[in-house]
């Protein structure tokens, strides 16, 4: 990695911090060129970020305004979340929030918007999506159903249009809201305007060194494990997604962008900006 201009590793969980060599990691990423990107909860990001200079954009778990966001995780976790945002905007690092829409937070999108505004960061989203892992269990009470996902979904498009600071482009709310059914959130065969490019300009290394053509498919459509196989080749033997389409809306938007579609080209041009 860092071969090439433009790589970006986006680190993630599980909890990253957790991991004593988070630090050392990162810094041998960045020292090749890679531009690392780093996902937390926040709560152990003050003891650690010090060794965290050369993390290239935080992103913290943010499920609503803090009685909402305690409800879900636990008391305490929404102050957590708040300083450690606080303190990497004081550092100077690129600060995002992200929230993955549940039934229990899709009505508050508005209050939480006035947080990362207020806070000077700006808020992903994303949809839930469980694969059926999440059926016959407690967790299941998590998902929203389909007319509260497309509510969700307007409201966060109107307020993009407001120029609140929604990370995610019009044409993927747009492309989202026009999904036929949340239910299933993956496609067997392509969508016009959506070509999948899993595999081919990103893909999934999981904790035990296995390489995905997505995250989406962890589990299935494995390629070479990295621990002995060489990046270069091993990427060329991995194989695409097994799906052509999907409604996972940090993806949406990467493909969007990877195929130069320009309405999304120009949404993160004008973000970066405004940023």
């Amino acid at each position: 990695l860092g071969a090439e201009d433009g790589q970006v590793v986006v680190i993630t969980g599980g909890e990253p911090l957790l991991r004593e060599d988070i630090g050392a990691l990162v810094r041998r990423l960045a020292a090749g060129g890679v531009h690392v990107e780093l996902h937390t909860n926040g709560r152990l990001w003050p003891e650690r970020a010090a060794e965290l200079p050369d993390v290239g954009h935080l992103v913290v778990a943010l499920d609503g305004p803090e009685d909402v966001h305690d409800a879900i995780r636990e008391p305490g976790s929404f102050e957590a979340a708040r300083l450690a945002i606080a303190d990497a905007v004081a550092r100077g690092i690129p600060t995002s929030t992200t929230t993955a829409l549940m039934a229990a937070n899709v009505d508050h999108l508005d209050a939480l918007l006035d947080l990362t505004q207020a806070w000077g960061v700006s808020a992903r989203f994303r949809l839930l999506h469980d694969d059926g892992l999440m059926a016959g269990t407690e967790a299941c009470t998590l998902s929203p159903t389909d007319a509260q996902v497309r509510r969700a979904l307007r409201v966060l498009l109107e307020a993009r249009r407001e120029g609140r600071p929604v990370a995610m482009t019009e044409k993927t709310l747009r492309t989202l809201l026009a999904w036929d059914d949340f239910e299933q959130m993956k496609l067997d065969h392509p969508r016009e305007d959506q070509l999948c490019m899993a595999g081919q300009t990103h893909f999934f290394i999981d904790a035990d060194g296995g390489l995905y053509a997505c995250s989406q498919v962890v589990g299935n459509k494995r390629g070479p494990n990295l621990k002995t196989a060489e990046l270069g080749d091993a990427l060329y033997a991995t194989c695409t997604g097994g799906c052509q389409a999907c409604a996972v809306a940090e993806l949406t938007e990467l493909n969007h962008l990877k195929n130069f579609n320009l309405p999304t080209v120009m949404g993160k041009l004008r973000d970066t900006l405004k940023g």
